[in-house]
């Protein structure tokens, strides 16, 4: 039996069940009822069938005189569905009392699984809003690959750590690399500016004494230092970058334009899968 056939057997049954209840054939109804339940709610392929079985199997109890038993039905029916209600146009006055109480004792625990639902709701929903947002990513973006020349890993002042994408380093050799060669240049033009002309950049003057020659062998120092600190962070960057080298590279994803072919399909995601659809 397919699983329509099967729904369209259930409707039947317990049409038939309510009719026999509202007739006061209760002991037949709930026969009926119990055949359909099987002992077991959640074998109801018609889940939306599932709330009206119940409270109808439970006002057949209360009627057969069976108040305990109906009471624990409606119990379960509530915390299954804490939105149940009895209807007092189709059930009598004794049976939406006694669901109506049960209810009201039950209240604390309802409004607790009804907050519950609402947080798995609110939770689910956000978790669909992401898969449709990555989905949507994958159909809008691409990563470009980029080829990076080995040559590049040779170059100073950050080039090579540009070039592997290094945005960090790069910026930190070029800073450092900048600085200690205007420090260099600087200090080189202000020794020469000061130093004696018989003198060298390399040689301090000989002869009479000379009021700047304490300022330039200064100068001079600081200018080694400078040649020697550029010299070294040039060789560190060129060492790293070549360490870090890799021929090919990922860049950041790009957007892309949905192929008009697409632009027409509907992205539907749940836990299960994906699914696309086209309107017509």
């Amino acid at each position: 039996m397919s699983p329509g056939e099967a729904r369209a057997d259930e409707v039947d049954e317990f049409l038939r069940a309510r009719d026999r209840y509202l007739n006061s054939e209760v002991d037949r109804a709930a026969a009926d009822l119990r055949r359909l339940l099987q002992g077991d709610p959640s074998t109801l392929q018609d889940v939306s069938l599932r709330a009206p079985v119940r409270r109808l199997y439970a006002a057949c109890l209360l009627a057969q005189g069976r108040e305990a038993e109906a009471s624990a039905e409606i119990e379960a029916l509530l915390l299954d569905d804490p939105d149940a209600r009895a209807d007092a146009v189709q059930f009598d006055v004794a049976f939406v009392r006694l669901f109506n109480g049960v209810r009201d004792r039950l209240e604390p625990r309802l409004q607790q699984e009804r907050e519950r639902r609402l947080r798995e709701r609110v939770a689910e929903e956000a978790a669909s809003a992401e898969r449709r947002r990555r989905a949507l990513a994958l159909l809008t973006t691409e990563t470009v690959g980029v080829s990076v020349p080995r040559g590049l890993a040779y170059v100073p002042f950050g080039v090579g750590q540009f070039a592997n994408g290094q945005e960090g380093l790069g910026t930190f050799f070029l800073a450092s690399e900048v600085l200690l060669l205007v420090t260099t240049v600087g200090t080189f033009l202000a020794y020469e500016s000061l130093r004696p002309t018989a003198g060298s950049f390399f040689n301090t003057a000989e002869g009479a004494p000379d009021p700047g020659v304490a300022r330039s062998t200064t100068l001079q120092a600081v200018n080694w230092v400078s040649v020697g600190l550029l010299v070294g962070t040039m060789l560190t960057g060129i060492i790293e970058a070549n360490v870090a080298w890799r021929p090919l590279r990922s860049v950041r994803q790009r957007n892309r334009p949905i192929p008009p072919e697409l632009r027409g399909l509907q992205l539907s995601l749940s836990p299960a899968g994906a699914s696309l659809a086209a309107p017509f």
